[in-house]
């Protein structure tokens, strides 16, 4: 049976070094992709990327990750399409390990894990992450347990766009969208997406997008974070945490408050903490 033609979608913001990286990983995949999409979202001065495998560059205004990935997708012409940030790679068996999980399944997630520069060999090592899980794998991923959206792949024909009215947290409102999906989901084992750890910032919005972000998914996702009061004191720690960031201690201490009762978690104590600590 011949496998489904692959694109992969990369939404970059003034990072180039990190771009040829990421499209070098792309190259030395077990299974190549079919064409490589880079949105480039205002970057200056624009990239110039250049790939062995057929790229197409899409250029537009500054309008946010979520817009560039949209962008990227809607110009996609693979049947099964892989997100990629940026200053992030791909393990070389990445689209190999997903494709054959597309057999069956529509959205495929793979583990992920961190590095400083370059990867270690161990960390190029395919490591066991558990047992996979289907159907339900959507609903559990949420605030701190939610992937990468580079760690992830999807039928295109079942893509939902992300929300471009959020200027931050446009993931974390796209995966709480699939939760309500008939989607078959299913995690697959070993860390196939490398992020990258660096000092510069892995946002392509500011603090104050971000924290606006969170208040904006717990009200208009009142009723998802209402029967996850988990999720919901970790949401509300990290706005805690992002507005003692933003010098706003008085509003941080009362977040930290109301994570801690709505659930004792340990992202509550740290929030806490942060916002006495002078």
């Amino acid at each position: 049976m011949a496998r489904p033609p692959v694109t992969v979608v990369i939404p970059t913001y003034n990072r180039p070094e990190y771009l040829e990286e990421a499209l070098r990983s792309l190259e030395q995949q077990t299974l190549l992709p079919d064409e490589v999409v880079v949105v480039d979202d205002g970057s200056d001065p624009p990239p110039q990327p250049s790939s062995t495998i057929p790229l197409r560059l899409i250029s537009q205004a500054n309008r946010g990750p979520a817009a560039a990935i949209n962008r990227g997708v809607a110009e996609a012409a693979g049947d099964v399409v892989f997100l990629l940030a940026d200053d992030d790679l791909f393990h070389p068996q990445r689209i190999e390990a997903a494709l054959k999980a597309h057999a069956k399944f529509d959205l495929v997630v793979c583990g992920q894990t961190q590095f400083a520069s370059q990867p270690s060999p161990d960390q190029l090592a395919i490591k066991k992450t558990g047992d996979g899980w289907a159907e339900r794998v959507v609903a559990d991923f949420v605030d701190k347990t939610i992937p990468s959206m580079a760690a992830c792949s999807l039928r295109r024909d079942q893509w939902v766009p992300l929300d471009e009215t959020y200027r931050a947290c446009e993931d974390v409102e796209w995966w709480i969208r699939q939760a309500g999906r008939s989607l078959s989901a299913v995690r697959i084992r070993g860390d196939h997406l490398l992020v990258r750890k660096h000092s510069g910032t892995r946002h392509l919005s500011g603090t104050e997008a971000r924290l606006q972000g969170s208040l904006r998914l717990l009200e208009e996702h009142a009723e998802f974070y209402g029967a996850r009061p988990q999720a919901r004191a970790f949401r509300l720690a990290r706005v805690s945490i992002m507005a003692g960031e933003l010098g706003e201690r008085r509003r941080s201490l009362t977040y930290a408050v109301r994570a801690l009762r709505c659930r004792f978690t340990k992202a509550g104590v740290y929030a806490l903490l942060r916002s006495v600590s002078p």
